[in-house]
């Protein structure tokens, strides 16, 4: 099955609330003069702490 047979997934609602978040952190961090680089590692790091509870 290639790419134009296969059906339209929607992604769940949780997922789409986690990237709603995700982009207005990021929007929000460029507002007060972060790099998109910056951004991108900040939020990067919120992750991996989620992920880790919090641990490092």
């Amino acid at each position: 099955m290639d790419d134009s047979t296969r059906p339209i997934v929607e992604p769940a609602s949780d997922i789409r609330q986690f990237a709603s978040v995700m982009r207005q952190m990021f929007v929000a961090l460029r507002n007060e003069g972060f790099s998109d680089r910056e951004a991108l590692s900040v939020i990067g790091q919120v992750i991996a702490a989620n992920i880790s509870g919090g641990r490092e």
